[in-house]
């Protein structure tokens, strides 16, 4: 039988993950007694994690202890229990993060359901959870018909499919091109001071002259001239008051 090394614990490392490897090894190397598990699982953690998985174990001595004594206090001294109402909110506010591969976000919601220990609704949380947190529309839409009948396996395995599928159509769809942009060009050729004012820009200015201290038969010959209607300016225009006017006049202009 071939002798592997030690699967060895980083730090950070999900401690469940490490744990699995660790059991793993014992089977493939065919270690079964607790003194030889003790002694593999000191060997593969640093000096540090090693001290505290060893003050969570006194007043007994690490080799006096169970594997499974010291997998508990390994738990304990890095990853603290938490209360199941928070580890279930914590689960409950999972979702999926933009660029996140789904089967990364598949195991996310295994390992956090572990903590919340739902029990015989753990497939039906499992289920609601992948779809309300996939954070994808059209893979929402493809496994809503699907939650009722097919278990969280399945229903993991079929947003793979749809989203490997949808992946692979948007590499093959034929690249898109861009329409050509019609320009108007029936002012292009015109003089800059002729040109046909613009659809928008055909806003009429309405001016009311009244001057009731000047009578429009009064010898006096004074000019009104007309203010500025807008920022376009208008030409402006001057009126004789010897012309015969209304008490109100009304003058209507297009703005150029």
């Amino acid at each position: 039988m071939d002798s592997w090394p030690v699967p060895r614990y980083t730090e950070g490392e999900d401690l469940s993950d490490f744990t699995d490897r660790l059991e793993l090894y014992f089977v493939d190397q065919e270690i079964s007694t607790d003194k030889q598990k003790v002694a593999r699982l000191a060997s593969a953690l640093d000096a540090s994690t090693f001290s505290k998985m060893k003050a969570f174990l006194l007043p007994k001595a690490v080799k006096e202890c169970t594997f499974e004594e010291c997998r508990k206090a390994l738990m304990q001294s890095i990853s603290p229990a938490i209360s199941k109402p928070r580890a279930r909110l914590q689960f409950s506010s999972l979702r999926r993060s933009p660029g996140q591969p789904l089967s990364e976000f598949v195991g996310q919601l295994k390992r956090a359901a572990a903590a919340c220990d739902f029990g015989a609704f753990a497939e039906t949380a499992l289920k609601d959870r992948l779809v309300q947190g996939v954070n994808d529309n059209q893979l929402a839409n493809v496994l809503l018909p699907l939650v009722e009948t097919k278990t969280f396996a399945e229903l993991t395995e079929a947003a793979l499919l749809a989203e490997s599928l949808r992946d692979t159509a948007a590499l093959l769809a034929p690249p898109l091109v861009a329409a050509p942009i019609i320009r108007n060009s029936s002012n292009r050729d015109q003089p800059r001071g002729r040109r046909s004012p613009s659809p928008r820009r055909q806003i009429f200015w309405f001016i009311f002259i009244y001057d009731p201290m000047q009578s429009p038969f009064s010898s006096d010959r004074t000019t009104f001239h007309l203010p500025y209607a807008s920022r376009y300016k208008p030409n402006l225009k001057s009126y004789n008051s010897k012309e015969f006017w209304s008490p109100f006049q009304l003058v209507i202009g297009p703005l150029r």
